[in-house]
């Protein structure tokens, strides 16, 4: 046998025995640890490729399969609810996590955005309303009403939790 034909068997052994390894040996990555006061860095575990399927059997909202690959990875996640949210996806150590929402106000569709903590506490509030012509004004709620607002927040949020870590150990 020529050098030439050993050189391209042991190629197409080693491309062979490659590609079975990247589709059959599991990435270790430790799983979510649902005891952990850090609330980010568990969505953001949550939120990682392997548990695309089991997210959207759990009823929520994540990017196509095809968009997930080209981004990298899930850039958001979609909960219905009270509110319909929208949870940009931190990564494992960022301090804060955005929620984007919208919500009836005094008879005004009012866009709100929400910056909370590692443990669902609120950092900062934001809440606009477009006018017909297209530009956004600032808004300004009552305390009670924010309260309110933030507490769904922080419900869904822990029933999103509480329901992702039923279907993981299941």
């Amino acid at each position: 046998m020529s050098v030439l034909k050993k050189g391209i068997i042991f190629l197409l052994l080693g491309v062979t025995v490659l590609v079975f390894w990247l589709l059959f040996i599991p990435d270790e990555l430790p799983a979510p640890n649902f005891s952990s006061k850090n609330k980010i860095e568990l969505v953001a575990r949550i939120l990682d490729n392997r548990n695309a399927n089991t997210i959207r059997e759990a009823g929520y909202g994540i990017p196509s399969d095809s968009v997930i690959r080209r981004l990298g990875g899930i850039d958001k996640l979609e909960i219905e609810g009270d509110l319909k949210l929208i949870v940009r996806v931190p990564s494992q150590d960022d301090n804060r996590i955005l929620i984007t929402s919208s919500t009836i106000i005094d008879g005004k569709k009012i866009d709100l955005a929400y910056s909370l903590d590692r443990e669902w506490g609120l950092i900062h509030s934001s809440y606009y309303y477009t006018e017909k012509d297209g530009t956004t004004k600032r808004v300004e709620i009552s305390e009670t009403q924010q309260k309110e607002l933030v507490q769904k927040v922080q419900t869904e949020l822990n029933h999103f939790l509480e329901k992702m870590k039923q279907k993981l150990k299941e």
